[in-house]
């Protein structure tokens, strides 16, 4: 992202089933890049997600995980990320390495393949 936003140069952004991960770094970028605030950059991505999609099952940026990360961040225009709240980070990696082999809630491959 550093390297796309010092270049002035486009990025794509793709994900099969497009709810969590590939919402999720168009948020970041737009929460760290162009300075919005994590609720109204997370809503936004969820409103154009059900404008431009028809699958069934559609929830964007449904997992937890993801939005808290989401909304510690603040704008850092220097490209580096800024949780202002790290504790969401933190219980994210507390809990995926207590629960390793266990379902981290980001079903998109499953919902993918089942469309």
């Amino acid at each position: 992202t550093t390297t796309t936003t010092t270049t002035k140069r486009r990025a794509l952004v793709h994900c099969a089933y497009g709810q969590n991960r590939s919402n999720a770094i168009c948020v970041c970028y737009a929460i760290l890049f162009k300075g919005w605030k994590p609720t109204a950059a997370v809503d936004y991505a969820r409103l154009v997600c059900r404008q431009q999609r028809t699958y069934a099952n559609q929830d964007p940026l449904h997992n937890r995980v993801f939005v808290a990360f989401l909304q510690s961040l603040t704008p850092s225009f220097d490209g580096t990320i800024a949780p202002t709240k790290p504790t969401a980070l933190d219980a994210w990696l507390t809990t995926k390495n207590n629960n390793k082999g266990a379902d981290d809630g980001d079903d998109d491959d499953q919902q993918a393949k089942g469309r």
